[in-house]
């Protein structure tokens, strides 16, 4: 009769403790309602130059459905101010009364001026914050970071949507670079890599139309309302070093073996040839001869023709190989541009040539890499092969409509 009484006692105990641990778990329980989720963050240095200026897109939940029964959300796009950026985001806790969530934050953009100089204060920041996912997207803009977040959309329906649907579709035209933060750390711990990460243009719609790729003046201009991701950004070590035109970009992604559905327009007889290249794949050797560092570059790839103005017999072996030719020497002469401003100008090992030499050199390297960056790499001799084979360009194999016919 003891021991029944005694098990009543443990069973009502345990009851009454899963009870506790129910309703304890009701308490702490956030309301849909009550958070504000931030998918885009800015960040800009403010304007006295002792602080930093954060902007945010921030999606607060609404009560009022939509026509299809879903509810809708409306978006907020607010700065605050702060001696640093821990300081500057918890300053939103006097604007917004809904609490703030990180978690499904896709996108960082880094203002010009911050980026020049801040780089590793906002990657301490991103990197301790437990509710920032390091696959989110690193961008820099020329310009503040504050104006492009405040752009209108072009085709989707929020400024954070149209973004990402640009990033993705990056490998259909091999003209930027996307960096996560996660891709950032890596390249920031080893002091002799420098990295590479999209770059944001303001743009005027009325002269889009008219756009260069090669002049980046465009992005002055007066009346900017539209964002667009072009070529790149250079980051040396810590700091932005400068940018990359989409065509130097597009050399970049050759060095990487990473170019996909890139289409290069070659001058052919008295018109041009548009060609599509894919299955890149590219080998790096390096060596040293006689002191003088060389590192060997054979890219290949496959190319189909996808336009042309001009008179070209599409099954002439003697005219493919002729075209094979020009094709290649352009896409070198384009890759060697390149490679002049990288390591002339920003002195930035982007393509990582010292991994190169630590991994086939290492005593070599152990007794020289103090004086890589400075005195080595600059110096590095680039021997570049671009070997891209035509096939087939369909059952099309003259023009469709020679020139000056009607």
């Amino acid at each position: 009769m003891k021991k029944t009484k005694i098990k009543k006692q443990v069973s009502l105990f345990l009851i009454g403790l899963c009870l506790i641990t129910f309703v304890s778990g009701c308490w702490g329980k956030i309301e849909v309602e009550d958070l504000g989720i931030i998918v885009a963050m800015g960040i800009d240095a403010n304007d006295t130059g002792d602080g930093f200026e954060m902007t945010l897109h921030i999606i607060k939940p609404q009560e009022t459905e939509a026509s299809d029964g879903q509810q809708e959300g409306k978006m907020w796009v607010a700065s605050a101010e702060g001696q640093t950026l821990i300081d500057a985001a918890k300053n939103f806790r006097g604007r917004a009364p809904a609490q703030l969530t990180w978690m499904h934050n896709n996108l960082v953009f880094i203002g010009e001026e911050t980026a020049r100089d801040n780089i590793a204060d906002i990657m301490d920041f991103l990197t301790r914050n437990r509710q920032i996912r390091y696959k989110s997207w690193v961008l820099i803009t020329q310009g503040k970071a504050k104006e492009v977040m405040q752009a209108t959309p072009e085709f989707q329906p929020a400024f954070s949507e149209e973004i990402l649907g640009l990033i993705e579709n990056s490998d259909e035209w091999s003209k930027q670079v996307n960096s996560n933060i996660r891709d950032m750390m890596i390249s920031m711990v080893n002091p002799y890599k420098d990295f590479v990460t999209a770059r944001v243009l303001l743009l005027d719609p009325d002269i889009m139309g008219a756009q260069n790729e090669e002049q980046d003046e465009m992005s002055q201009a007066t009346v900017q309302k539209s964002a667009i991701l072009d070529g790149a950004a250079v980051v040396k070590g810590t700091e932005l070093a400068g940018w990359l035109t989409k065509t130097e970009t597009r050399s970049f992604l050759f060095l990487e073996g990473e170019a996909s559905e890139a289409v290069i327009i070659v001058p052919y007889k008295d018109g041009s040839i548009s060609v599509e290249i894919g299955g890149v794949d590219t080998e790096m050797l390096s060596s040293i001869n006689d002191e003088q560092l060389v590192v060997n570059v054979d890219i290949s790839g496959e190319g189909s023709i996808v336009e042309t103005n001009t008179d070209f017999d599409f099954i002439d072996p003697k005219q493919i190989t002729e075209l094979e030719a020009i094709l290649s020497k352009r896409v070198v002469g384009e890759i060697r541009n390149l490679i002049e401003k990288i390591q002339g100008e920003y002195k930035a090992d982007i393509l990582g040539i010292s991994g190169l030499y630590e991994r086939d050199h290492p005593k070599w390297w152990n007794n020289n890499k103090d004086k890589w960056i400075e005195d080595l790499y600059p110096e590095v001799v680039f021997d570049i092969r671009v070997n891209i084979n035509l096939f087939s360009s369909g059952m099309i194999t003259t023009p469709v409509i020679e020139k000056g016919q009607r």
